[in-house]
């Protein structure tokens, strides 16, 4: 009899574990996580995401429920901070059924995270938001697919459109179109692209790495109608905060101006007025910079001139200063300015009145001088293109990341 007790015993006790890890057994499967704002086409494919160190980058994931979670749920993110502190970011989401996938795009609010390490690695977990019950947990595990950009890089950063159309000169030389992002202005400049509304961060702070934004509005013009429905209010407030707190944006109008005007928090950023009937169909924009640049001449026109594309009328605001920096030429006359800055807060604003992400402009030759004087007059200063690349250190420097963060609270 003392036999059997014993037995039982020891089968109640190696029966019990399982019961207690059946109940908190996985319910959601957690993959594809990635810090950083989207790859851009001239990034390296395996790359997960473009962030810089000690900036506030957003992190991405994908959600699979493999159980009804019966409650609502917050997923968190975390990493090592510079002083090797642990630091989590969060948001709240909707319960998940059983079968339900949730993609990036589609989880409503993304949480942000400072990385201070060359390969961060990020750990993902989904946790009940009434029971603090663990639903799911994954760790990206830092490789070279969440590598940081190099101290120093230029971030340019792509939305609403491709940046198919960026040139800027490589390593072999100041007037060779650059192949790839290794080369893009000596390895400098990298970039990412947003083409899902659903994808740009709801908080300023996830541009914080961002050193000019490019709004492209003529190939995509469903993009721009879905940023204007009500769920995207936190994500076209959050584009003009960051302008606002000195954000560099560049914009090209031309074939879906209506579109873009219809989302107000676009139309309040432009230096200019723009009609109801503002776009004018032409069949070439000669054009000169007023300003000193390395082709002061930009003739943009389809091969043999005789096809007509749209572009936008500029008006001044009365509420705002400007100035002109290109100018459609008629000879020797300015007909009117087809590139226009002005301020936004303490950001700076400037409008082309021109597509930008597509044709003509896409074939224009010559494209990588246009971009650099308009990249260094509408954003941040570029670096210079014949210093070489240096490979960032493991954590950044003690002194930026102090002065960053007391930026963020200004």
């Amino acid at each position: 009899m003392t036999r059997f007790l014993l037995f039982g015993l020891l089968l109640g006790v190696a029966w019990a574990p399982s019961v207690a890890h059946s109940q908190t057994r996985e319910r959601v499967k957690i993959s594809n996580i990635r810090i950083g704002l989207p790859n851009g086409p001239f990034g390296d494919a395996s790359r997960r995401g473009v962030y810089k160190l000690g900036q506030w980058a957003p992190v991405y994931a994908d959600l699979e429920c493999t159980r009804d979670t019966e409650e609502a749920l917050r997923l968190t993110a975390e990493t090592l901070d510079a002083d090797d502190i642990l630091t989590q970011g969060g948001v709240d989401i909707a319960p998940m059924t059983k079968g339900e996938r949730r993609g990036a795009a589609e989880l409503g609010r993304v949480p942000y995270l400072k990385a201070s390490s060359l390969y961060a690695a990020v750990t993902v977990r989904v946790m009940g938001a009434e029971s603090g019950r663990n639903y799911g947990e994954a760790n990206s595990r830092g490789s070279s697919s969440t590598e940081a950009m190099n101290a120093g890089g230029y971030l340019v950063l792509g939305v609403g459109g491709s940046l198919n159309t960026l040139r800027l000169p490589g390593v072999a030389g100041p007037d060779a179109d650059a192949a790839n992002s290794k080369e893009l202005w000596n390895g400098w400049v990298s970039t990412s692209q947003i083409v899902e509304p659903s994808l740009l961060p709801d908080h300023w702070i996830g541009y914080s790495a961002v050193d000019v934004m490019i709004l492209h509005t003529g190939a995509n013009r469903a993009f721009w109608e879905e940023l204007a429905a009500p769920q995207h209010d936190r994500r076209r407030r959050a584009i003009a905060e960051w302008v606002r707190r000195g954000g560099r944006l560049i914009v090209g109008l031309g074939t879906n101006l209506d579109a873009f005007l219809n989302v107000r928090e676009m139309k309040d950023l432009l230096p200019v007025n723009v009609p109801a009937a503002g776009k004018v169909n032409t069949n070439r924009l000669g054009m000169r910079w007023a300003v000193t640049a390395k082709n002061p001449l930009v003739d943009l026109k389809y091969p043999g001139g005789q096809t007509e594309f749209a572009s936008a009328a500029f008006e001044p605001r009365a509420d705002r200063a400007a100035k002109s920096l290109l100018d459609e030429m008629t000879g020797d006359r300015v007909t009117r300015p087809v590139g226009v800055q002005g301020v936004y807060g303490m950001g700076r604003v400037t409008a082309f009145a021109f597509d930008l992400d597509r044709s003509p402009f896409a074939d224009m030759p010559d494209r990588s001088a246009f971009w650099e004087t308009a990249l260094t007059l509408g954003g941040y200063q570029l670096p210079q293109v014949s210093e070489n690349v240096q490979t960032y250190s493991r954590n950044y420097d003690e002194f930026t990341g102090a002065m960053q963060g007391s930026l963020d609270f200004f």
